[in-house]
């Protein structure tokens, strides 16, 4: 878990190098987090499944005219649930409110 934890914080430093890193992050994982990444990243502490926020996470649009960032919510169901979700199929909000967006739930299932 150790070598997991230090790959991931390596990415993180890797790209915190050319652009702002913004981490999910469990409250009893922050602490483990803080102390590889120091306050290199933005830590956003959310209940969270899994690690991998590909499925569960917002996808961003942006109206070039009026600078408005939309998140959309695919309502992840975790693979037509398969797999414990309570806390992934929350993702896409949390970033939204991080990034003070609009969300949008789209009428499909990102399973």
């Amino acid at each position: 878990m150790a070598s997991l934890q230090q790959n991931l914080a390596d990415i993180a430093l890797a790209i915190v190098e050319f652009e702002p890193v913004n981490l999910l992050v469990t409250p009893e994982n922050y602490h483990v987090t803080w102390n590889l990444l120091g306050s290199s990243v933005n830590y956003i502490k959310a209940p969270l499944n899994d690690i991998w926020i590909r499925d569960s996470g917002a996808n961003f649009v942006l109206d070039k005219s009026s600078g408005q960032l939309t998140a959309i919510d695919f309502n992840f169901n975790c693979w037509g649930n398969k797999q414990r979700h309570h806390f992934d199929r929350h993702v896409a909000t949390i970033m939204a409110n991080y990034t003070d967006s609009q969300l949008i739930k789209a009428n499909i299932n990102l399973a």
